[in-house]
């Protein structure tokens, strides 16, 4: 379940097999999925785009919880937000973040470090 800016709520079913690469994000009527062993990106049934063996830099947000290590926060070129501050409790981690292009933009990630998954991730607020 995820949460958008606008407080909208909605609803979908993540199948990550982390060994092989392989993930599906489904999502009402939508299924979106990456065949890492063809390097292939199917909308529904249909090989929508082919970007190679070596896609690891686009996943669904959904799917994104599950790789923590591929989000944007970790002071890549690339990233947007970068870690402020960390603090770790029983078994999570909260990792607080300020967006690189507007400090007045914060959020965190909670990730819980028994499954190594995202297990809450909130940005965008001032």
């Amino acid at each position: 379940m995820t949460k958008d800016q606008r407080g909208g709520i909605r609803t979908a079913a993540v199948f990550v097999h982390k060994g092989s690469g392989l993930w599906r994000l489904d999502e009402d009527k939508r299924s979106v999925s990456y065949d890492p062993e063809n390097g292939v990106i199917f909308q529904g049934a249909t090989a929508d785009e082919s970007p190679g063996k070596d896609r690891k830099d686009w996943l669904p947000a959904e799917v994104s919880l599950f790789h923590p290590l591929q989000m944007r926060i970790w002071g890549a070129s690339m990233d947007d937000w970068r870690i402020a501050s960390a603090e770790s409790k029983d078994r999570f981690a909260r990792r607080s973040l300020v967006n690189t292009f507007d400090s007045d933009f914060t959020g965190y990630a909670l990730v819980d470090l028994e499954f190594g998954v995202v297990v809450e991730r909130l940005n965008g607020h001032p």
